[in-house]
Formats: C-alpha cells, sequence, structure tokens
C-alpha cells in the first residue's frame, strides 16, 4: 500500500489506514471503521495534538475552574490564560474550555425532563382540575438549592456588609469635626482599615455570587433549550406548523435569554422589606422621624409607578415576542426558498411583508425602550429625590445639618436606591418578562405529540365498519405516554417471548417478542381505517381503508394528487393517528401468523421530498448506523450512486452542503433512498423516490434496488411510475382518501375496472414493455447502460470544495473598530450631549451647605437644592427619551438595510451559508440590538459621566490625589483593552457556536418524519448532536461571564485602592483646616464609586458584547449584489412580445476559481416553439434556467437575447418577471392563498379564481384568503406545483420555463399541466426540462445537454434518426414503446 503524507485531512479520505502522529507517538485507525456520523476525528496539526471525538473517548480541554486552587479561585486568577491568548493572538473556537460537569446539556437536560414528567404525571392525575403542568415548578425543584444558597449570601451582602460600610464611613467623618480632636488619628486609622476590609469583602461576595447567579441562570436556559428540543423530536405533525423554525429559534435564542440574568435580582423581592427596615432603623438614630419622610418617598416612587411601568413592559414584551415570531418566521421561509423568490422576481412584496411585521415590531420595542429610559432615570431620581425629602424634612423640623449625618445617611439611602429603585424593577421586569417566555415554552412542550404505538382494541364507529369476512384479531395504534422507543433496537433487548393462541383466527399474539425469526416477513392488514390530520374535518383524511400486504412483497400505492398516498405510509409510521378501526401486524405466513407489536417492527422510511443535512455523503446514508463495507459498496450500487461518487471531489466523503445544496435533485433523491435502504429493516415505507431521477435512472433503481437488493422484505412503494405497476406483487389505488381497489395488475386488468382508465392515460404500456424485456437487454447492451454504467461525470452546481471551505463562519478578530459604534450612531440619526453637569453641581451645593462655615443661607441652600433637583428631573428624562429613540431609529435603519441587501445578495451567497448563520442574525443579533443594546448603553454612558465627576470631586477638595487617579486611568485603560480584545473575540465566537444549534434544529425539523422512523438509537444520536452543539455554545458563553465578572472584580480592586488612599490621605494628610462636609463628600463618593462599578462593568461587558451583534448584522449590509435591478432605458411593457430567444456563445461559471458548468452554449429558438431539455444527472439543464435567469451574477458569460434585446442590458427587476417559471421543488409562503397568488395585488379576486379553475383547484380551497401553511404543508405537493402553475397563467408571460416541474407529481397531474400549458400557452416559447421524456416527445425542438455542452438540438423525430444519439439512447432505456411511437 502506497503512504500518503499529508497536513490536511482531505487527501487521507480516499485511503484505508489513517496514521496520526503526535509528541513522538504513532497510532494507527482504519478509517472505514472510524468514519462515521456519530465518531469522527479532528486533527490538529499546528497545535501538535489530535482528538477522538466520541463522546467516550473525548480528550476536551478541562475548565482551569476545576483545577484552580484556593487564591486562583477567590482572585479569578483561572481567567488569566484566556486573557492571555486573546491580547497575544486573538481566540478561536479550539481555545475554549469544556463546559463544567454540572452545566453539560445532557444532564441538565436529563434532569427537567424527569421533573416535567413529574408535572404532567400531576396532571393525569387530576384530569378535572384546571392546573397545568408548571415549568416554574419544574425548575424550582431541580435548582432550589443552589438558589437558596446565593441567597444566604445576598443576606450577608445586603443586610450585614452594606449597612455596616456607612457606620464606618461616619466614624471616619468624625475626625475632622470643628473644634477639638476628640478621636486620635490612629482610631482613625483604624477605621479606614476597617472600611477597606469591608469593602474587599462586599467585591468578593458580589462578584463570586454574581457569577455563581449567571451560571445558574445558563443552566436553566441550557436545560430549557435540551427540553425544547426533545419536545420537537417527539411533536405530532399537525402541530408542527406550530413549531416552525421561526418560532423554535426564537424560543432558544431570545425567549431563554431571559433566564440568563433573572437570577441576579429575584432574591431581591423578599431582601427589599428586611433591608428597608434594617436601613430604616438605622437612618433613625440619626434623623429620627425624618426617617419616614425618606423611606415613604421611596417606597411611593418606586412601588406604585415603578410596578405599573414594569407591568405594562411585561406585557409589550408578551406582544413583542408574538411579533418577533412572525418576523422570524417570514425570514425562515424567505431564506429557504430565496431561488424560487428571486425567479419570480418577489423581492418587493417581501420585503413590503418584513416591512409592514417590522414596524409593527419596532413601534411595541420603541415603547418598551422608552419605560426603560423612564426607568433608567428613575433609578437616579429616587436616591436624589429620597434624599432631598429626608433632609428638608429634617432642616424643617429645626436640626441642624452636619456632615456626621447627611453623608452617611445619604449612602445609606443610596444602597436602599440601588435595591429599591434600581434592582428590584429590574428584578420584576426580569421576572415578568421571564414568566412570558416560560409561558410560550410551557405552551410549546404541551402541543401534542406522537405517541408510543400498543396494541389495543377499539370499537369502530356506525357508519364506518364495512363487512369484513377475515376473522381476525386485530392491532390497531394507541396513543400512550411513555412508550420507550428503545423496543426498536431488538439487538439491545433480551427479552422473553409470550405466545398465545386463538383458535378461529390462526394468529398467535407475541408480547415484547426480539427475536431473529421475526424478521422480514411483516404483513400488514388495515381494516375500516379512519384517520384525520385535522380533528373532526369532513372528509377524513384516511376514510374506510382496508387493505392487505402480505409479507415479502413488494406493493405499490398510486393514485391522483392529494388523495391520501403519504397519509397512508404516515399511518404506519405512527405519524398519522387512528380514529377509528383496526391496523394489523403479522409475521409469518400461510394459515398460522405471528400477530406482533407494532413498536417491535424495524421500519425504514424514505420521504418524498429528499432530505439531507450538512454533513458528508456518507454520513447521510449511514445515519448512525454502523459502518459494514459490503452492504455499503452494494447499497451504494443498487441506488447507482458509485459514478457520482467518482466525480466528487472527496467521493462519499464529500459534503452536501445545507439541505443538500451541492447535489442535484437526482443525486439527493439517490442518497435519500440510499439511506432507507442501507437499514436492515422489517418493512420498507417508500414515499416516491422515483419521481426526481431520470427515466433510465428510475428503471435501475426499480429493478436493482427495490426488486433486487430488496428482495424478501416487506416494501410499500408510493410512485407515480406506473410503467412499474405490472412488475409489482401488489397494487393499491388511492382515490380521496379510500382504497378504490388493490389487487394483482393482472387481477385489475381481468376485472375491467374504471382505473384501468387512468393507467391508460399515461401513455405506457406496460403489457408489451413486459413482452419486450428481452428487447430491451439487447438494446442496454447496445447504449452503455450495464448497470451502473450509463452515467456520465457530473459537474456538481456548486463545487463540494467549496461548500467545505465556506462552510465555517468567518470570525472578526480584534477590538470591535470605532467604524462600527460610528455606523450606528449614525444609522440612529441623533446626536446630542449628555448632562451631567448638574450631578456635580448638586453635590457642590450639598458641600457647602453642610461646611461649619456655610457659605450658604439655609433658605437659599433649600431654593438652590430644589431646583437642581428639578433640572435633574428635567434632563435625565430627556436624555433617557432622546438616547432610546435615536437606538430606536439605529435598530430599525440597521436592519432595513441588512435585509435590503440580503435579498439584493447573490444566490452564491445562499449556496455557501447555512441556513441557521443567517437567521440568527435575523433573530438572537436583531433581538440584542433591540432589546438589550439600548438599556445597557444608556446605563453605562450614565456611569461613565458619574465616574467622571467622581474624579473631577476628589481632585477638586485632594489636588494630590490627581496622582493616583491618573495612575488608576492608565491601569484602567490597560486592563479594559486586554479585556476588551478577549471579551468580544469571546462573544465572536459565542455568536458563532450559537449558529449550529439555529442550524441542527432548522434540519431535525425539515426531516422530522424520517428521523423518528430511523428509531431511537437515531433520535438518541441527534438529541447527543444537540447537546455537544450547545455544550459548545456553553463553553463560549461560561467564559463571556467569567471574563466579564474578572474584569469587574480587577476594576473593583481599583476603585478599593483608589478609596483606601483616598481615606487614608485626609488622616495623613490633615493639618487640622480640612473641613468635615468636604471630607464626608470626597468618602461617600468614593464609596459610591465601587458600588456604581461594580453595575457599571457589568452594563459595560454587555455593552461591548452586544456591539458584536451589531458588528455581525453590519457585516451582512456589505454583501455582494446583484444588480442593477432596474435600468434607465427599462424595456418596453409589452415585452417580450414574440418570445425569440438567443443563446449566444454563453458560458457559466459559479465562481472565479471554479470551473464552468456551462460551455459555449449557442442556440436560436423562434417564438412559439416548445423546446424539451433533456440531460443525465448534472448535465448542466438547471444551469441553463440560471443563466437566462441571472442568478449567477458576474459568472455568465456570452450573450442571451430575448426578443432581440440583450438581457444583460436591463435590470433583474425588468428582466425575471417577464419570464414565468414552474419550479422543480413548489414553494409556498405561510401567507394566504390570494399572497401567493398575486403578491403584487395586480389581478382582481375572479382572474385569480379563473386560474384556479384552470389547474382543476376551484373547488379545493373555500377562499382565496384560505391560509396557507409553512411550506404548504396542506396541500400536497401536485397542489403545490398546480399553484405555481395558476401563477404562471396569471402572469401570462411570452416565455414559460418549466424547470422540471412535474417530477414529484403522479402522471394524471403531469397529464393536467401538460395539456394546461399547451392550451394556455398554445403560441408562447415553452422551455421544459424534463426527466420523462414522454412529456417533450410532441415538443418543437428538443434540446440535449451533456457536460454542460449542447449535444443535440432539433426536433424529437430528426434526433431519433440517429441511432448512436444521446437522446436515441436515453429513449431506449426508458421504453421500447415510447421510443417507436414517439407521437
Amino acid at each position: 500500500m502506497q503512504p500518503t503524507y499529508t497536513y490536511r485531512m482531505l487527501p487521507t479520505y480516499t485511503r484505508d489506514i489513517l496514521l496520526l502522529s503526535s509528541n513522538k507517538i504513532c497510532v494507527k485507525y482504519d478509517f472505514t471503521k472510524l468514519y462515521s456520523l456519530s465518531q469522527f476525528v479532528i486533527v490538529d496539526m499546528t497545535a501538535g495534538e489530535f482528538s477522538n471525538m466520541d463522546e467516550k473517548k473525548k480528550r476536551g480541554r478541562r475548565n482551569p475552574k476545576e483545577t484552580a486552587n484556593f487564591l486562583s479561585w477567590l482572585c479569578f486568577g483561572w481567567t488569566l490564560p484566556i486573557f492571555s491568548k486573546g491580547v497575544k493572538r486573538g481566540l478561536q473556537i479550539s481555545d475554549l474550555y469544556d463546559p463544567l460537569k454540572a452545566n453539560r446539556s445532557v444532564a441538565l437536560g436529563d434532569r427537567l425532563e424527569m421533573e416535567w414528567k413529574k408535572e404532567l404525571t400531576k396532571m393525569e392525575k387530576h384530569p378535572n382540575s384546571k392546573r397545568q403542568p408548571s415549568l416554574v415548578w419544574a425548575l424550582f425543584r431541580m435548582f432550589w438549592v443552589p438558589f437558596m444558597l446565593q441567597g444566604v449570601l445576598f443576606v450577608v451582602l445586603l443586610l450585614g456588609l452594606k449597612i455596616f460600610e456607612p457606620i464606618c464611613q461616619r466614624w471616619i467623618i468624625s475626625y475632622f469635626d470643628s473644634g477639638e480632636k476628640l478621636m486620635p488619628q490612629n482610631e482613625a486609622l483604624l477605621y479606614v482599615l476597617t472600611l477597606t476590609l469591608l469593602t474587599l469583602g462586599i467585591i468578593f461576595i458580589d462578584h463570586h455570587n454574581t457569577l455563581r447567579t449567571q451560571e445558574l441562570g445558563m443552566c436553566i436556559r441550557i436545560a430549557c433549550c435540551s427540553m425544547i428540543y426533545r419536545k420537537l423530536l417527539r411533536l405530532h405533525l399537525t402541530t408542527v406548523k406550530n413549531a416552525a423554525a421561526g418560532k423554535v429559534a426564537n424560543l432558544i435564542s431570545n425567549d431563554v435569554a431571559r433566564f440568563d440574568d433573572v437570577l441576579n435580582y429575584l432574591h431581591l423581592v423578599w431582601i427589599m422589606p428586611l433591608q428597608t427596615i434594617l436601613i430604616g432603623y438605622v437612618i433613625w438614630q440619626s434623623v429620627g422621624i425624618a426617617t419616614l419622610a425618606g423611606v415613604a418617598a421611596m417606597i411611593i416612587q418606586t412601588l406604585p409607578v415603578q410596578s405599573y411601568l414594569t407591568h405594562i413592559s411585561a406585557k409589550l414584551r408578551s406582544k413583542i415576542a408574538d411579533r418577533t415570531d412572525e418576523r422570524v418566521q417570514i425570514m425562515s421561509e424567505l431564506i429557504s426558498g430565496i431561488q424560487v423568490v428571486k425567479m419570480y422576481a418577489w423581492e418587493k412584496p417581501f420585503e413590503l411583508i418584513v416591512s409592514r411585521v417590522r414596524k409593527l415590531e419596532i413601534k411595541l420595542i420603541a415603547h418598551s425602550s422608552y419605560l426603560r429610559a423612564a426607568l433608567v432615570g428613575m433609578i437616579e431620581l429616587t436616591g436624589r429625590g429620597t434624599n432631598y425629602v429626608t433632609m428638608i424634612t429634617f432642616v424643617l423640623m429645626g436640626h441642624l445639618l452636619t456632615a456626621e449625618i447627611v453623608f452617611p445617611v445619604a449612602t445609606l439611602l443610596n444602597t436602599l436606591r440601588v435595591t429599591c429603585a434600581a434592582e428590584l424593577p429590574t428584578a420584576v421586569t426580569s421576572a415578568g418578562e421571564a414568566a412570558v417566555s416560560l409561558r410560550r415554552i410551557t405552551e410549546f412542550l404541551l402541543l401534542d405529540e406522537v405517541k408510543g404505538m400498543e396494541c389495543v382494541e377499539r370499537p369502530v364507529p356506525k357508519g364506518l365498519v364495512k363487512n369484513n369476512a377475515n376473522n381476525v384479531t386485530n392491532v390497531i395504534l394507541k396513543n400512550e405516554a411513555d412508550v420507550e422507543m428503545k423496543s426498536l433496537l431488538r439487538n439491545e433487548r433480551k427479552s422473553m417471548v409470550k405466545i398465545e393462541q386463538t383458535e378461529d383466527s390462526g394468529i398467535e399474539i407475541v408480547k415484547n417478542r426480539t427475536g431473529d425469526e421475526l424478521r422480514h416477513e411483516i404483513g400488514v392488514e388495515l381494516v375500516n381505517v379512519a384517520a384525520n390530520w385535522i380533528s373532526d374535518q369532513l372528509p377524513p383524511t384516511l376514510c374506510e381503508v382496508s387493505l392487505k400486504i402480505k409479507s415479502k412483497s413488494l406493493s405499490v400505492v398510486a393514485g391522483p394528487v392529494g388523495s391520501g398516498k403519504s397519509s397512508l405510509l404516515h399511518l404506519l409510521l405512527g405519524e398519522l393517528s387512528v380514529g377509528a378501526g383496526r391496523v394489523s401486524f403479522s409475521s409469518g405466513g400461510g394459515s398460522k401468523k405471528t400477530k406482533i407489536n407494532s413498536r417491535d417492527i424495524r421500519i425504514s422510511y424514505t420521504s418524498q421530498v429528499p432530505w439531507l443535512f450538512s454533513a458528508s455523503i456518507r454520513d447521510n446514508i449511514l445515519f448512525g448506523q454502523p459502518y459494514d463495507e459490503k452492504r455499503y459498496q452494494e447499497v451504494t450500487r443498487v441506488c447507482a450512486l458509485v459514478k457520482d461518487f467518482e466525480q466528487l471531489p472527496q467521493g462519499d466523503l464529500s459534503f452536501v452542503g445545507e439541505r443538500g445544496a451541492s447535489l442535484s435533485g437526482g443525486q439527493k433523491a439517490r442518497v435519500n433512498l440510499a439511506r432507507a435502504v442501507y437499514k436492515d429493516a422489517d418493512l420498507y415505507l417508500l414515499d416516491d423516490p422515483l419521481s426526481a431521477v431520470d427515466a433510465h435512472v428510475g428503471r435501475h433503481l426499480f429493478e436493482k434496488c427495490l426488486k433486487g437488493f430488496l428482495n424478501g422484505k416487506t416494501r410499500l412503494l408510493v410512485t407515480h411510475q406506473l410503467q412499474f405497476l405490472q412488475h409489482v406483487d401488489n397494487i393499491i389505488f388511492i382515490d380521496r382518501g379510500t382504497v378504490v381497489l388493490q389487487g394483482t395488475y393482472d387481477e385489475i386488468a381481468d376485472a375491467g375496472l374504471h382505473v384501468l382508465d387512468f393507467l391508460k392515460t399515461e401513455k405506457t404500456d406496460e403489457n408489451e414493455e413486459a413482452q419486450d424485456r428481452h428487447e430491451d437487454n439487447i438494446t442496454e447492451k447496445t447504449t452503455h447502460t450495464a448497470a451502473t454504467d450509463i452515467f456520465e461525470p457530473i459537474e456538481p452546481s456548486e463545487s463540494i470544495e467549496e461548500s467545505e471551505k465556506l462552510s465555517d463562519e468567518k470570525v472578526a478578530t480584534g477590538i470591535i473598530s470605532t467604524g462600527i459604534y460610528k455606523s450606528y450612531f449614525l444609522a440612529g440619526g441623533n446626536i446630542y450631549r449628555l448632562q451631567s453637569n448638574d450631578s456635580i453641581a448638586n453635590e457642590e451645593a450639598k458641600s457647602n451647605w453642610f461646611n461649619e462655615d456655610g457659605l450658604l443661607r439655609i433658605d437659599v441652600a433649600i431654593q438652590v437644592c430644589t431646583a437642581l433637583f428639578i433640572a435633574s428631573i428635567f434632563f435625565f428624562m430627556l436624555r433617557g427619551f432622546l438616547f432610546m429613540r435615536t437606538c430606536m431609529n439605529a435598530s430599525c435603519n440597521i436592519h432595513n438595510s441588512m435585509f435590503s441587501n440580503l435579498l439584493c445578495a447573490p444566490m452564491r451567497f445562499f449556496n455557501t451559508n447555512p441556513a441557521g448563520r443567517i437567521l440568527n442574525r435575523f433573530s438572537k443579533d436583531v433581538g440584542a440590538m433591540d432589546e438589550f443594546l439600548p438599556k445597557a448603553m444608556l446605563e453605562t454612558l450614565q456611569i461613565f459621566f458619574a465616574i467622571i465627576g467622581i474624579f473631577c470631586i476628589v481632585i477638586f477638595f485632594i489636588p494630590l490625589a490627581i496622582v493616583p487617579v491618573i495612575i488608576i486611568s492608565g491601569v484602567l485603560y490597560l486592563v479594559t483593552i486586554t479585556t476588551l480584545k478577549t471579551a468580544q473575540s469571546i462573544k465572536r465566537l459565542e455568536g458563532i457556536a450559537k449558529s449550529p444549534v439555529f442550524s441542527h434544529v432548522g434540519s431535525t425539523l425539515d426531516g422530522l418524519t424520517t428521523v423518528r422512523s430511523s428509531g431511537a438509537k437515531i433520535i438518541d444520536m441527534l438529541r447527543q448532536e444537540f447537546d455537544l452543539r450547545q455544550d459548545l455554545h456553553t463553553g463560549a458563553w461560561y467564559m463571556t461571564i467569567a471574563t466579564s465578572t474578572a474584569f469587574g472584580f480587577a476594576l473593583d480592586m481599583l476603585s478599593c485602592f483608589f478609596t483606601s488612599f483616598v481615606c487614608f490621605s485626609l488622616i495623613l494628610l490633615d493639618d487640622g483646616n480640612f473641613l468635615s462636609g468636604s471630607a464626608g463628600l470626597v468618602i461617600t463618593q468614593c464609596l459610591l464609586m465601587t458600588s456604581t462599578l461594580q453595575f457599571g462593568v457589568k452594563k459595560f461587558a454587555m455593552v461591548v458584547s452586544q456591539m458584536t451583534s451589531v458588528e455581525r448584522i453590519l457585516h451582512y449590509t456589505d454583501l455582494p449584489k446583484e444588480g442593477p435591478f432596474i435600468t434607465d432605458k427599462p424595456p418596453p411593457s409589452t415585452w417580450p412580445s414574440k418570445g425569440d430567444l438567443v443563446f449566444n456563445r454563453v458560458s457559466m461559471r459559479y465562481a472565479d476559481d471554479k470551473p464552468p458548468v456551462l460551455k459555449d452554449v449557442s442556440m436560436n429558438i423562434k417564438p412559439g416553439w416548445k423546446v424539451g431539455i433533456v440531460g443525465r444527472t448534472g448535465a448542466g439543464k438547471s444551469s441553463l434556467i440560471s443563466a437566462l435567469f441571472r442568478l449567477t451574477g458576474d459568472g455568465l458569460e456570452g450573450d442571451i437575447f430575448l426578443d432581440g434585446i440583450d438581457t444583460k442590458t436591463i435590470g433583474l427587476q425588468e428582466l425575471r418577471p417577464r419570464i414565468s417559471i414552474i419550479p422543480q421543488e413548489p414553494i409556498l409562503f405561510s401567507a394566504s392563498l390570494r399572497y401567493n397568488l398575486d403578491p403584487f395585488n395586480e389581478y382582481s379576486d375572479s382572474e385569480l379564481w379563473d386560474s384556479l379553475r384552470e389547474v382543476e383547484l376551484g373547488d379545493s380551497v373555500s377562499s382565496l384568503d384560505f391560509q396557507v401553511d409553512e411550506g404548504g404543508a396542506n396541500f400536497s405537493v401536485g397542489q403545490r406545483q398546480l399553484i405555481c402553475l395558476a401563477r404562471a397563467i396569471l402572469r401570462n408571460n411570452r416565455l414559460l420555463v418549466l424547470d422540471e416541474a412535474t417530477a414529484n407529481i403522479d402522471r394524471s397531474t403531469d397529464a393536467l399541466i401538460q395539456s394546461t400549458v399547451r392550451r394556455r400557452f398554445s403560441d408562447c416559447t415553452v422551455l421544459t426540462i424534463a426527466h420523462r421524456l414522454n412529456t417533450v416527445m410532441d415538443n418543437d425542438r428538443v434540446l440535449v445537454m451533456d457536460g454542460g455542452c449542447i449535444v443535440e438540438f432539433g426536433p424529437p423525430n430528426l434526433l431519433l434518426e440517429n441511432p448512436n444519439g444521446l437522446f436515441t439512447q436515453m429513449l431506449k432505456q426508458t421504453s421500447k414503446r415510447t421510443s417507436e411511437n414517439p407521437s
């Protein structure tokens, strides 16, 4: 074996053995066994280390807090390594530590799930009780012990140290009393030392307590997110529309974010009354009955006024959440269907609808922000007002104010102010918002679930009963609350077998049987089954369904669009509950059958719409199953994937991108089928897997895979490929939810039933095909169709290498530039001066009043203080409202700019960026910019100016203090710069780590049925994957709060040093002339700085982190753009009037460094021609349409003329609306049917109804205002395609494109579309990309493409004259009948 030496992983993917070397140690891996979804390798050669990421063998980066010594823990020294890395080189994902063991997602999710089940059990025991399960009580039982321990620390802090601090302050001020010194200097120094130790105690307890409470809040968030995802895995399909990706994204971003900070203040609700009583008692000792006036003033300002405001704020939060849900949901649908939006030129309607929703949302957010501004202003004014009322009352009672009375009382009142006016309202507001979030999460957790299935007997209501000659014991599906799906894993269960014999039926009832003897012999019987997706809807989705499926048989379900074929599969999967009737599962054949429980059956399912997730192709096929090389190779062969693997850059290890963006439609369908086939199951449910592939590929899949590889298994196939019906064991025809007939093909033909009329319309003659199969075999030999040799080299529409290169989100480095702040405030449109001089003037007036000589008379001093107090009210409120208005303008303008830029971005951007990453900008980042940033920034600026005022006061009275002020300012600057680099880097990583969580949720929602049908093992695997992704985010978030706390701790230590310096300087430098009022003012301001910084640092860190969200959003305001959209010389309104289309040497590539996907294409399509475009997978058919619609931007070369006008010379909004298209994947949006047909409101109701009648949907809906579910979930795929045809009929353009529009629908709907196109577009130019060659045989021209080039172009009858032509070869592979009789 030839070795390969590499520093990158990709070259090793094609090797059998992987050798990893690190620190002179070499480890050998069997690569083929190593690589699977649940076990993969990450190699970091630059770091010289490697690790196996399997959970059991994982060697992650252990959090240094777990190994820190006491001193390092006490002073947050364990955070220094992360600061050091952040300063030196910036941080990467690999630098983040693993979460602490107590913070891991899986443990927290398990614990909360257990507590939540207790709540559900209570509800089940008391069904008549109005009490709903309480998520609050579940969380309380989970976290009450650590929560109460934090409460004890709050008591020590707020009822002990904080109150004793002003007492020490009064002792120190008494040293400066005029007259004879009664206190020795040493005693005063001892008091200063005591004050310093108290301040240090406050700092240590406060910051450690803050970190711990934030950690608890984080744990609540993690547990709730884990529960939300687990619930998502169990959601009933009928409720999925209530749990759309946008709403779930909002739940796991904005809603759960309320838990991060709520615990910081929640204890104050019960501590505040105790603190008020204790502080009131201490103040009483100084000012007597005047205490009542001050405390009453504070209570009046806080409880009635602020309580009312917080109540209004909570109501607004609930309304805001609903509007945000709506906006994010629209964005989710827009991102998913962006290609259709661009081809329809629907950017403007979406811009209008998003703007309308955003306007309502921002209006509510603005009201909430103004309330926050009022609350912030009242926080500051409450302290001043209370102090003002207390002192004025004390003076008016005839008492003399002294510094020993005023400043300690002011400090105590400030402490009470912080609790009552600042933290208590915040606690109430946060609790209210958290309560709204808890209610929303609880409502989500109470949505209907898909229950486990259990064998029971259910009576059939009268009117739904048919005579049944077979007297057998039946099984129906029953909802059971907590059935363990692990019973699906046979190899994990060793249960005893219990068999009961029924004399009259010959069926054995087997309970908990898991032996191999049951495998591959599953039979199914349905008797008079009725089922409904919507409760009480008439007629039901399935009505009086009776059928039998024999074991080891291949049965086909056929029927028109919307007849209930997919619903039948969902019924057998347990996704659709049985309303009436009986469903039986049995094993064995002949007269003796074994009845088995449905949950003991291993089912494999493939969905109608291919579902792929962001991983390698092999991961998508294995989907958690063990890698069996022999079986894997055989599966890829029978699913016609071998040649595709040879053409992909890394073969089957190539990354497929978001939703399989790197693969063609046919490739996605085959990978989707391969996943189902690879699983060794008892029952295979295959929902139309042949529709999206070429005719010859479909035949290969049917013969080699469905009839060959799966031979001996029970298979139920939904298909519209009716040419295969005579080769199956059983045919089930469904119409309007009822089984019309069932039997073999010969039985149906002999019966002469009307269904044969339907079969005849398909233009296929299966009998003749069967007679001439030997001739087909000869033909296959001459046309190179031996199994997998029929595939030519392909060129994927997007390079896999490109997908891998761009799959990682770009990480900004360094400190956020001033340009980000400048852009933010310029977007706000208002720049104003912050007023803070009134604060300094107010404090200076106090000092002059209380000094011994009294610079002001009492009456004048009262008037001055009153005037300053009134001025403070005015300026604080004005400042808050203006600032919030600026922030709201900024949020609105930046969001609109980002959204408009996103609409203008080329398709390449959407193909190389996961939907979760884009959605993260519009949910989490916009939420942070809207609600968190403005309040935090306002409070930070307020505190910043307060600190400047404190420094000015201290320097004024103690000029020598300028030295420590300069030193502290320098150190503060260095610490801030160091911290900012690290904090912003961590915050960026936190935002990036959140995107995979959104992507994982969105991907799970898309493939929910496939996931659940894969069994408990896969469900557990995806749950573990979610937990791992959440743990990665937890590691980033914990470092965010830890570094923020450490930063605050460092700054508070600086302020403590400054306070100690000032106090010692006052005493040591006192020459007897220093006034007590001045000393009291200086000490009070220094103490205030410490408590202010404790709060200000948190807000400062929040501003820095939230500005990262602004930075991420601003990145999306400078995306590459398509265009131009409009030009100065638009084409005439009647253009194109003919439909004359000319391609002149057109080449196209998706990226400058990628090979072209179209190569020198030239052709002339005359007006009115019907042109069929055919070719094998990856031949360039869809790329041709992309070139016509100019979806690739600058990657297009050559000229395309439409009615003589070069399409490059006109704008996109002038080109795309003039071309009608029916896309391969019909996209509908969650809006009214009217909006889906006519978002511009250009047509009358009668025209809309006419278009629906043209496509035979006039009777399917009752109103044009009929609400369409997300993705059109309440319509079948065929009906969605018909709605797309109705759109084209409305536009009535001269050029129509059908991009494999009939690939996923039955032949009757195909015939309806074809006949409608011929009738309504008879004089129009029509381009049809088709898999079914019979749909283009009557076209004027057929364009055959291969490898991005035109191979053949001409009338179909002339092309067929060339026996060696590619079109002839493809047609021969479809059927001999069609080849000989093309007309």
